[in-house]
């Protein structure tokens, strides 16, 4: 009856079962048996894993480094822009016609590894100024290491004519960094009131 190829049909699939148990008992042994008698890792596994987490401790420490270098960089840029904003302010608060008469000047840096000679005095006003980092200012342009040159320059508009009493009012801040001198310029368009 049904019942009967019902059990029939069960006994097969264990028999089914069973063998697919022992060809799996087989191929473990197959791969113990690579190893007789042994646990844990070989001299040349250790070895191998001691290489690799040696060099991805290697990877890891060359990012930090160049991160951290490129914290620096910014923070030097970051201080020298606001040294620049805050000098252009305070400058541009006085007025067009009271702003010192400080030299035209293309700004601090003459190339990338040296800076352009100081720009002297204006009206009593010093246009070269050494800053430190710490925010102190020297009237040396001579600029020591963790300082920053600032300088300042006067212009006339490209249009004089057009508008007449205007003077473009020029700030540059540098800084040296690993043998580089670095440059932040501002500037700004000075309008006397009508």
């Amino acid at each position: 009856g049904i019942g009967g190829a019902r059990a029939v049909r069960h006994q097969v699939q264990l028999r089914r079962l069973d063998l697919a148990c022992d060809v799996f008992d087989n191929d473990l042994e197959v791969v113990m048996s690579a190893r007789p008698g042994r646990a844990g890792f070989s001299l040349i596994e250790v070895m191998l894993a001691g290489v690799l987490l040696g060099l991805a401790v290697l990877v890891l420490a060359k990012m930090l480094g160049a991160s951290s270098q490129g914290l620096s960089v910014g923070k030097g840029r970051t201080v020298a822009q606001q040294l620049a904003l805050q000098r252009l302010e305070s400058l541009a608060s006085l007025g067009p016609d009271r702003v010192p008469a400080c030299p035209p000047s293309p700004g601090c840096r003459a190339d990338f590894s040296s800076l352009t000679g100081p720009l002297g005095t204006a009206d009593g006003f010093a246009c070269t100024r050494t800053v430190l980092e710490t925010g102190f200012a020297r009237q040396q342009p001579e600029a020591p290491q963790g300082a920053f040159r600032v300088d300042v320059a006067t212009d006339l508009p490209a249009d004089p004519n057009q508008m007449s009493g205007a003077r473009l009012l020029q700030v540059s801040v540098c800084w040296s960094r690993e043998g580089r001198v670095e440059q932040v310029q501002v500037s700004r368009l000075l309008v006397p009131e009508v």
